[in-house]
């Protein structure tokens, strides 16, 4: 279900994903190097922040799942 994925990532639960808990994520939970995890958390912030705010809200993190899945595999 992508509330729960959506869930685990948004940490501090304002229901939002911000750029920072993309990264703790990308660290943490798939073992990417700091660099690394910041080009890649800057792809999806990019990809999936549709407003332009800076974040990313279940409505944007649901509309770009897919492109979130592609990027990760590909790595």
């Amino acid at each position: 279900d992508l509330r729960r994925v959506f869930a685990v990532l948004d940490r501090d639960r304002n229901g939002t994903v911000d750029a920072e808990e993309v990264m703790i994520y990308l660290i943490q939970e798939n073992g990417l190097l700091e660099e690394e995890a910041g080009a890649l958390t800057d792809e999806i912030i990019a990809t999936l922040d549709q407003n332009h705010d800076g974040s990313i809200s279940l409505e944007e993190f649901a509309d770009g799942y897919i492109e979130i899945i592609k990027k990760l595999r590909y790595r």
